[in-house]
């Protein structure tokens, strides 16, 4: 650990350093991890504050700030650790968590940015993989300003993490707003160094850029060259900085524990700068597509693109590693000076072997070099084929009926033959035939499909062969009975017929069709056949009101009033649970919408213990006479 009157250099460059630029060496502190001394303890020589921490509500855990060597950079590192429950914000606040290093009024004067004050702050953090971020706000860093002696007020700018998609690391602004915004996906797991420059003025300048550690790559960056850094207004205030993690709770479900690494604090009044402010010139290789694929004896190609980063203008020397064999390759142009895109052009021969190839492109520049890999995939060279489909999918008819469906042949790979078309599968009482029987290289055939009035439901397979070639695919046939109808007369007596036996829940529906106005006619579920009007579980009737109704329970009512008229077509459908013991009713008049006469009606009252229902039955009264016609009864 180094503090504001130390270095982190070697023995001779510390002597240089008193040497030529003694008072300066104030101006600049830096706090590393040692990885032995605890770690508020070098907090608090170094920044002179004690972090602002959890453990009053947590002190099973201890200091939530911890040391450990980080397995990347292989060197001790800070930990700062938070967890979900049952850390707060210093026993304070319960809607939020807080864990922060920072600097206050009992802090050096160096650690300090009084106003017309230029002061660089720089660190270095990694967040975990799967690092979750509340959408309220998740803080790591936060510039403050501060009033002597109390050093509080409110952010002057605040880098903060934010859920969403995609989750998003934020740089908000005194005033709320957003000044600059970055995808959070690539510093997960990553280390950055952050380096931020302001000049504390209310007309001062502000400026941060954060990079990758290995590489140099910018993630994010801003500058403002006339903002408002010295947010307190009275000459006598200051700005100072905070690390860790501030987090809201209010979304605590979908957050979790989390270790976020920090190390190589800094803090910096010019004329000095941190250690490593500036780093190398540098570049960065990329590839598009990520993958190609080519049948063999075929070409393809990918671009490589050259970005620069601190400065770099060198040239860059392209070359491609990886290749199968039979296979050559080309960079146009074949290097790229500071910042560009080349076109690599693979070629392949009829010998070159199928399979899936990593080729790495590579980019030399003087002692850098950098790679980036994509995937070529090799398919044997295909031969000529055809491919067959049909349209609809599926088709209904009424037994004794037909039907067609469409049939196509398409060509692959030039495929110029003649493809003979036959079915196979065919359901009972199913007859097909082809027009035409055969088509030559591609085209449609019609598909003709006759039943008899026994035919049964199921698929159809249709066949495609050109010699060795051939193909198979399935369409659905769906035949329904055709219409049955049993006539009731008026002679008072109920005419009963049989349906497979049904307990739970199911749907029975049914067409009626009364001959008179105002007929009393009714048409009832129950269990065996029946001779009365008590022996119905489930009734609808027509009345001698010219209404239709519903028996619910002990009476006969409706929803609201549906008239009938004669000749006239009624599809009932009777929503029934056996075991509840209850049914709706809905009737669609030919022509109509459908209406509901009832909701959860109970079965009718001497038959609400039926276990099963197996019969159904329709009756005419005498008077005023007239028929009833029932068509179509089925349960399902």
């Amino acid at each position: 650990m180094l503090t504001h009157n130390q270095s982190r250099a070697i023995p001779t460059v510390v002597l240089v350093l008193f040497v030529l630029c003694m008072p300066a060496l104030f101006a600049q502190t830096i706090l590393t991890a040692d990885g032995h001394t605890a770690a508020y303890t070098q907090f608090q020589n170094v920044l002179g504050v004690t972090p602002e921490n959890p453990d009053c509500s947590h002190t099973s855990f201890g200091p939530h700030i911890t040391q450990t060597t980080d397995s990347v950079l292989g060197v001790p590192v800070f930990v700062f650790n938070i967890h979900v429950t049952p850390d707060n914000d210093r026993c304070i606040n319960f809607d939020r968590q807080r864990l922060e290093a920072k600097t206050d009024t009992g802090s050096p004067d160096a650690l300090k940015g009084f106003n017309g004050d230029t002061i660089t702050y720089q660190w270095k953090f990694r967040l975990p993989s799967g690092f979750r971020s509340s959408s309220h706000f998740t803080h790591i860093h936060q510039i403050k300003g501060g009033l002597q002696p109390a050093a509080s007020g409110a952010p002057v700018m605040t880098l903060t993490t934010r859920a969403g998609s995609p989750d998003q690391i934020q740089l908000i602004y005194q005033d709320g707003t957003v000044k600059t915004h970055a995808d959070l996906s690539p510093f997960l797991n990553t280390w950055v160094v952050a380096t931020e420059t302001v000049k504390v003025s209310t007309s001062g300048t502000y400026s941060i850029v954060i990079k990758t550690l290995n590489g140099g790559q910018t993630l994010l960056s801003f500058s403002n060259s006339n903002i408002n850094m010295f947010p307190t207004q009275t000459g006598t205030g200051f700005i100072r900085p905070k690390w860790g993690i501030y987090r809201s709770l209010l979304e605590s479900s979908v957050l979790r524990d989390e270790q976020i690494h920090f190390n190589d604090f800094c803090v910096a009044k010019a004329p000095l700068a941190c250690p490593g402010s500036q780093p190398p010139p540098n570049f960065s290789l990329s590839a598009t597509p990520s993958s190609r694929t080519v049948t063999a004896g075929g070409s393809t190609a990918y671009a490589a693109s050259i970005t620069p980063s601190n400065g770099f203008n060198g040239t860059v020397t392209l070359g491609v590693s990886g290749l199968p064999s039979g296979a050559s390759a080309s960079f146009s142009p074949a290097s790229v000076t500071g910042s560009g895109s080349s076109t690599l052009s693979v070629s392949t021969s009829s010998s070159t072997p199928a399979g899936t190839y990593t080729l790495t492109i590579s980019g030399t520049s003087g002692s850098l070099n950098h790679g980036a890999p994509v995937t070529l995939v090799v398919n044997s060279p295909v031969n000529p084929d055809f491919s067959l489909s049909a349209s609809p999918s599926s088709q209904t008819v009424t037994a004794g009926g037909g039907t067609s469906y469409t049939v196509t042949v398409g060509s692959l790979n030039g495929f110029t033959g003649s493809v003979a078309l036959s079915t196979s599968g065919l359901p009972a009482g199913v007859s097909a035939s082809f027009n035409p029987a055969s088509v030559a290289g591609s085209g449609t055939s019609t598909l003709n499909v006759s039943t008899s009035a026994t035919a049964a439901s199921g698929s159809i397979t249709i066949n495609g062969t050109s010699g060795t070639l051939s193909h198979s695919m399935s369409v659905q046939l769906t035949v329904n009975p055709a219409a049955v109808c049993s006539t009731t007369t008026a002679n008072a007596t109920w005419n009963n017929t049989a349906f497979p036996s049904h307990s739970g829940s199911f749907t029975a529906t049914f067409d009626a069709t009364p001959s008179v106005v105002k007929e009393s006619a009714a048409v009832g579920l129950s269990h065996g056949a029946q001779t009365a009007y008590s022996g119905f579980a489930n009734l609808v009737v027509f009345t001698t009101a010219g209404t239709i109704q519903a028996r619910n329970g002990g009476s006969y009512t409706a929803a609201s009033t549906i008239s009938f008229s004669p000749n006239v077509s009624y599809h009932f459908r009777l929503a029934i649970n056996v075991t509840a013991h209850t049914y709706s009713i809905f009737v669609t008049p030919a022509g109509g919408s459908e209406i509901t006469v009832g909701s959860n009606f109970a079965f009718r009252t001497e038959q609400n213990t039926v276990t099963s229902l197996d019969h159904w039955g329709a009756l005419v009264n005498t008077a005023p006479g007239g028929t009833l016609q029932v068509c179509n009864f089925a349960v399902q």
